[in-house]
């Protein structure tokens, strides 16, 4: 599921495996991969099930570029893989952490509502949301978010620091935040 600039969600569900596949490529290539993973490009025109059997492939592929350094390739094998498994967690996460280190925020944003989807009291992905949601500058649903992955309890003390620090830069800028808010609305 991705946002469009209008911020309305598309969903890829409708699509026929074509035209999913199609999406994926062009994902692949404003993100800079120059090819899609080999397991997913093969199973194209082979339908639902070749996808299905190549999932441990695609996972494992996305594994490997991690290993090696290649997160751009890796962030287009977990996406292929999320095709085929759209609730895995550990695809969810590694896609979600690739995302925010590459400043992708609207992107990461999706990824990390899906596993809150999966995991609503999760602190380390409460924390991640909170500060994705920061950074687009949702001052009031940053600091509910990170007040939330500090209240549960679950966060390491280094997450617990990261959280109080984000919410005292949240305070810090109030003003701007809530102006920039109430601009966009």
């Amino acid at each position: 599921m991705l946002k469009n600039k209008n911020y309305k969600y598309i969903s890829f569900k409708g699509l026929g495996y074509a035209c999913r596949l199609c999406l994926i490529l062009v994902f692949c290539v404003a993100a800079g991969v120059s090819a899609l993973p080999a397991t997913y490009a093969s199973a194209a025109g082979q339908g639902e099930e070749s996808l299905k059997a190549n999932s441990k492939k695609l996972l494992d592929d996305a594994r490997a570029a991690m290993a090696a350094g290649k997160e751009k390739n890796a962030l287009a094998s977990y996406l292929a893989f999320l095709e085929a498994h759209p609730d895995n967690q550990e695809a969810l996460q590694a896609a979600g952490e690739i995302l925010l280190r590459q400043e992708n925020y609207e992107e990461a944003s999706n990824i990390y509502l899906r596993l809150l989807r999966l995991k609503p009291d999760d602190g380390k992905n409460l924390l991640s949301m909170g500060l994705i949601r920061q950074r687009l500058g949702q001052g009031y649903e940053a600091q509910a978010t990170l007040q939330r992955a500090l209240d549960g309890k679950s966060l390491s003390v280094e997450e617990a620091g990261r959280a109080r620090d984000a919410l005292a830069l949240l305070y810090d800028n109030w003003d701007v935040l809530t102006a920039m808010q109430q601009h966009d609305d």
